[in-house]
């Protein structure tokens, strides 16, 4: 199953990361390493989603997301992510206070989630 994947929403390409169900650091990182591969691949800025419902996330998830968040550090115009509940949604705010990062926000949805990106 692709996992990451070029969308595209009122002609602008957002790159979609679905780790939702993952249970295993192992699966969760397999995603972010495709999702790597792919933004390595492509030119310039772009906007990106990822889905975190029902995903189990580790403190172990969390460091390498900011390691690789450093690295495409600049790429990124804007960031939504869908599925921040509960604990998830307190180590989400710690990756933010963390990064700095100001241009990632926060969803319920899919569908609210593209329309952040996208307006």
């Amino acid at each position: 199953m692709d996992r990451v994947k070029w969308i595209e929403a009122k002609g602008k390409r957002i790159l979609y990361s679905d780790y939702t169900g993952l249970k295993t650091t192992e699966e969760l990182f397999a995603v972010v390493d495709e999702g790597l591969k792919k933004a390595n691949m492509s030119q310039g800025k772009y906007l990106a989603m990822h889905n975190f419902t029902n995903a189990t996330i580790s403190n172990e998830f969390t460091e390498k997301l900011n390691k690789v968040g450093k690295e495409l550090e600049g790429r990124i115009e804007k960031r939504a992510v869908v599925g921040m509940t509960g604990l998830k949604s307190i180590l989400f705010q710690g990756f933010l206070r963390v990064t700095g990062n100001k241009s990632t926000k926060a969803c319920d949805t899919e569908e609210e989630a593209i329309a952040s990106l996208v307006s």
